[in-house]
């Protein structure tokens, strides 16, 4: 699964359907744009947990996938520890097996 979804998000970010780091998910997720909201497994507490309550509160899926480094290798970063997916047919693809 991990495979299929890493490809997923990085055509995501190819058609500019991502945005990364802690700030801009938030703003997005506030505005209702985001689809689905992604950590790496590896992200720090305090990310994950402000970032899984404000899906939560906004009713956006969450998930936990790989590690910062291969998020990053995806989004063309060298880490990347939080992503949002704001297109509902990519979110899909992601979380499909």
């Amino acid at each position: 699964m991990y495979n299929k979804a890493l490809r997923m998000i990085g055509l995501a970010f190819r058609a500019g359907k991502v945005a990364l780091g802690e700030a801009k998910v938030l703003d997005n997720i506030r505005t209702n744009k985001v689809c689905l909201t992604v950590c790496a497994c590896d992200a720090s507490d305090n990310t994950k947990k402000r970032i899984k309550n404000a899906s939560e509160y906004y009713n956006v899926k969450y998930i936990e996938i790989s590690s910062k480094e291969e998020l990053g290798r995806f989004t063309g970063r060298e880490i990347s520890a939080v992503l949002a997916i704001m297109d509902e047919n990519f979110a899909k693809s992601v979380l499909s097996d």
